[in-house]
């Protein structure tokens, strides 16, 4: 086994909730635990080679400091037979389920909903305004999408091309975590399913049964570099310009807008990015799933996104054309070039 120098550098991207409806709100995350069992370095995605790995069999925070988790050296373990790490995928595996802290407020702007380790509590009356009560925790789930996960996932960073480094080459591993709507709550109703709550649902009844409210994780982006540090911006995009004006306070419309996140290294140089937000959409809104790579001209980026479908492999690419990147609040129009070779404008505001 060779030692190397294993560093995990957060970078956390909150927000407040979104677009405020009855019975189903997205939450303002502030802190999120996960148990990570193994970093993989693999070649491919699906029925991919694992050449090494990072054993970590640790409960962590991902919004807090993770000085007192990992040591400063850390062992990497080479398959039989390697002498060389050479990867193209990342590999993140997770077991346990989540454990949760957040909260939001109802469409009423007076109720607000929070977690506790006792279970989902509300405060009413309390106006928009959020205080942190006493008991505001963490909620423990024993899965960490639906039910029928049992508290086992594997978050995937892919890289734009194979990466070699010699065995006993020092590893410098950054972490990149992006909170922005990834938790929600939902009340239990029929008439508010909304999202997974409502695809789950359909595979399975028993994931969601109505009756019983849930505070749960949409989807955990998780970005991994190797001796690089990741920075984000995160973008809400629509069909119309108008669904980019704020419903409430500073929240968009979720049912017509998707979230997109661009992941740049520390020289600006792009390295992966991730779509959200792809269920219960009342418009013609469907970005595939990943950013897998960027050609820049100028300003101006040109965007390929792909989506993979298991035992299909990679889907056809689609292209944001003229994609310019924004500050926070800044706002900007793209083109999308779908497989099928039509096009449609869209819009897009940075809110993070």
């Amino acid at each position: 086994m060779k030692k190397i120098l294993f560093i995990i550098a957060i970078l956390i991207i909150t927000a407040l909730p979104m677009f405020a409806q009855a019975g189903f709100q997205m939450l303002e995350v502030d802190g999120l635990q996960v148990t990570i069992d193994e970093i993989r370095f693999t070649q491919g995605y699906s029925d991919s080679t694992t050449v090494g790995s990072i054993a970590v069999n640790k409960t962590i925070n991902l919004t807090g400091s993770l000085s007192d988790v990992f040591t400063a050296e850390t062992s990497l373990n080479l398959e039989f037979g390697v002498s060389e790490l050479e990867f193209d995928t990342i590999n993140i595996q997770m077991s346990g389920g989540v454990g949760i802290k957040g909260h939001t407020y109802l469409a009423d702007v007076t109720t607000h909903v929070y977690t506790s380790t006792s279970g989902i509590k509300k405060i009413t009356g309390a106006g928009a305004t959020w205080s942190a009560p006493s008991d505001y925790g963490y909620l423990a789930k024993t899965y960490i999408y639906h039910p029928g996960d049992d508290g086992e996932t594997l978050e995937t960073t892919f890289l734009q091309a194979m990466t070699s480094y010699e065995a006993g080459t020092p590893l410098d591993m950054s972490l990149l975590v992006d909170t922005y709507q990834v938790a929600y709550y939902w009340d239990g109703q029929d008439s508010s399913r909304h999202g997974f709550v409502d695809s789950w649902n359909q595979e399975n009844p028993s994931y969601f049964p109505t009756g019983t409210e849930v505070i749960g994780i949409s989807y955990l982006p998780l970005y991994m570099s190797v001796n690089q540090d990741l920075q984000s911006e995160t973008y809400v995009v629509a069909v119309s310009s108008s669904d980019l004006t704020p419903v409430v306070g500073d929240f968009y419309n979720e049912k017509r807008t998707m979230n997109m996140t661009l992941v740049f290294n520390d020289s600006g140089t792009f390295f992966i990015g991730r779509t959200a937000n792809w269920d219960g959409l009342e418009v013609s809104l469907s970005l595939p799933q990943f950013v897998r790579s960027a050609l820049i001209t100028g300003t101006s980026y040109s965007l390929n996104l792909n989506s993979y479908e298991d035992g299909s492999g990679w889907g056809s690419t689609s292209t944001l054309s003229d994609f310019t990147r924004q500050s926070v609040g800044g706002t900007d129009s793209f083109i999308l070039t779908k497989s099928d070779g039509s096009t449609q404008t869209l819009y897009g505001v940075r809110v993070k």
